[in-house]
């Protein structure tokens, strides 16, 4: 059985945020899903074109009663927002992120958030960003790494692990430590090439 959130909100409506909400709803694993952001133009799109049910300019207000919580801002933002949000989650909500960082990310938010935090990082969307390129399919054939640490909760870890196969990913456990080296090597390489090469 899939896993299934009555309540998702998503902390940043771009291209990952936009596109994680809408494979969620095409693949029936969450109810009602809403939006938060730094601009009402771009929340009034986004419930326009079916991609999030409502939106709140406050985080707190918009994590209210939800099951799922996704962080989708800049990385920068994360703690900030965390903090914001902490005290009105559910003992039982579910956070993650989709940030491309994970060692520091994963200590803060779990310090926050405890088990039930699970840092995520999908490799998909490539150049473009925003939601006018978000996808429900976006993530169909992409990896993502899944942070896992002696603190993770392994109920929550499978549930969220289920959800990223649901939409189409294919799902890596990794240490934060790990994903960051990984992560680093690789996206330098493209410039050692380079420079190599002149």
């Amino acid at each position: 059985m899939e896993p299934h959130f009555k309540k998702t909100t998503v902390l940043g409506v771009g291209l990952i945020g936009a596109s994680f909400s809408l494979a969620l709803k095409k693949c029936g694993l969450c109810g009602t899903v809403t939006g938060f952001g730094r601009t009402v133009e771009n929340l009034r799109r986004a419930k326009d074109r079916g991609i999030i049910d409502s939106f709140e300019l406050s985080p707190d207000k918009a994590c209210h009663d939800a099951d799922l919580v996704v962080f989708a801002t800049p990385v920068g933002l994360f703690s900030s927002l965390a903090k914001q949000i902490k005290e009105v989650l559910k003992k039982d909500a579910v956070v993650i992120d989709v940030g491309s960082v994970k060692e520091k990310v994963v200590s803060e938010l779990e310090d926050i958030f405890g088990s039930r935090f699970v840092g995520c990082h999908p490799i998909a969307g490539g150049e473009s960003s925003g939601i006018d390129q978000s996808s429900p399919e976006l993530f169909k054939g992409a990896l993502c790494i899944m942070t896992k640490t002696e603190k993770t909760d392994e109920e929550v870890f499978r549930n969220i692990s289920k959800t990223w196969e649901a939409i189409g990913a294919r799902v890596e456990p990794m240490s934060p430590a790990d994903h960051d080296r990984v992560y680093a090597l690789v996206s330098h390489i493209p410039h050692v090439i380079a420079y190599a090469l002149v």
